[in-house]
């Protein structure tokens, strides 16, 4: 079944108000998923990517992965924090939980929002980036999913060379500033 336009307002964490409206939605019936073709869009036709990534900390250790598919996560082959885009109708929050699980087999419920990034990426797209953190009493036990390559706890201190980190080194200063929050 086809859908023509939808719109949906939401709000994300009672913080950010959007509306956007979502075209070419597809509605699976065999398997009762929705899925969008497109990206989401502002009212104004601006694209819009909402975006999740998780910290795992174990005393000043951080979890960095590298992904198998560089052209689903913007043709780049560094480390990352796990993340994904959020979901249709997903919660940020969820969608962290989601990503751990999905990526790294590890189930929580104990997340925290380290802070909200807003900015236009090199694609013209509005990406809204929520930066969720939890800190592990223990090292979990990880077990990578097929879509990651490689993952490491890596010490805060000693973290990759920026050109070895995704995106120009991110996820070091996404780190830092949640290190920094923390406080």
């Amino acid at each position: 079944m086809q859908l023509q336009k939808l719109t949906r307002n939401f709000t994300v964490l009672n913080e950010i108000k959007l509306n956007i409206a979502v075209g070419d939605a597809s509605l699976n019936t065999n398997s009762g998923c929705f899925s969008i073709k497109n990206q989401m869009q502002t009212t104004d036709d601006k694209k819009v990517k909402l975006v999740t990534d998780v910290a795992l900390i174990h005393n000043n250790k951080v979890l960095l992965c590298r992904y198998k598919d560089a052209n689903k996560y913007d043709h780049q082959k560094g480390w990352f924090l796990p993340d994904d885009l959020v979901k249709f109708n997903e919660h940020p929050s969820d969608a962290a939980r989601r990503i751990l699980n999905e990526q790294m087999s590890y189930i929580t419920a104990n997340l925290a929002l380290g802070f909200i990034e807003s900015f236009i990426g090199n694609d013209g797209s509005w990406h809204l980036i929520f930066h969720y953190w939890q800190k592990v009493d223990a090292l979990p036990e990880i077990m990578p999913t097929g879509e990651i390559s490689e993952y490491k706890w890596f010490d805060r201190f000693a973290l990759p060379e920026e050109s070895e980190i995704a995106h120009h080194g991110w996820a070091k200063y996404t780190i830092e500033k949640i290190y920094s929050n923390m406080r």
